[in-house]
């Protein structure tokens, strides 16, 4: 038996009317689609700073460790949180892609999320966002957070490698990070 190619494929409205038969084309979309998400799906990333992170290094370029691409990919959600908040300063974050093709690294956004201590918390500041063909929707957003904004374009190669770095901290915080889910952009590995 042979296995159907992974293609993403999106359904059509006529393939789903009611009383519609499941076509070949269809389950054929389904199928591919299944070893689309089997083959591909890359999911979500965290980075995180455990504990009181605030130990005066700016930036700090030693939170967590690297995390890896398995396949061509982009971002399509982005959470942010810090669990306590401080008593004064922000924390701002960054994460550097470093390319698998020995490119230079850079930051994967053109305005970094920021979460002051004034913002609320309960028991977390939190901002969330999420981008569909292009278009960032914002599902969350705590009092004085900055929200991100993406590179263009949003696009990432297999093997390519992502850091996390605090640009900025909060005095006497508790426990903060960043998660970042990835969706594949192509289909071939």
């Amino acid at each position: 038996m042979s296995e159907l190619l992974p293609v993403k494929e999106n359904m059509e409205v006529e393939e789903m009317q009611a009383e519609a038969a499941a076509s070949e084309g269809t389950m054929s979309k389904v199928g591919k689609n299944i070893n689309f998400m089997n083959t591909f799906y890359a999911g979500p990333r965290q980075f995180k700073a455990n504990g009181f992170y605030n130990d005066g290094n700016i930036p700090d370029t030693k939170i967590d460790g690297p995390v890896s691409l398995e396949a061509d990919a982009e971002i399509f959600l982005l959470s942010a949180w810090n669990f306590t908040a401080g008593v004064s300063g922000t924390t701002e974050f960054d994460i550097i892609c470093h390319p698998a093709n020995g490119d230079p690294s850079y930051s994967i956004f053109t305005t970094t999320p920021k979460i002051p201590s004034s913002a609320d918390h309960s028991p977390f500041a939190s901002m969330i966002q999420r981008v569909i063909d292009g278009v960032t929707e914002t599902l969350f957003q705590s009092t004085g957070t900055t929200l991100a904004v993406f590179i263009t374009p949003n696009e990432f190669k297999r093997g390519d490698r992502f850091t996390m770095s605090l640009l900025d901290k909060q005095v006497s915080a508790i426990d903060c990070g960043i998660e970042i889910s990835f969706r594949p952009r192509t289909e071939t590995p």
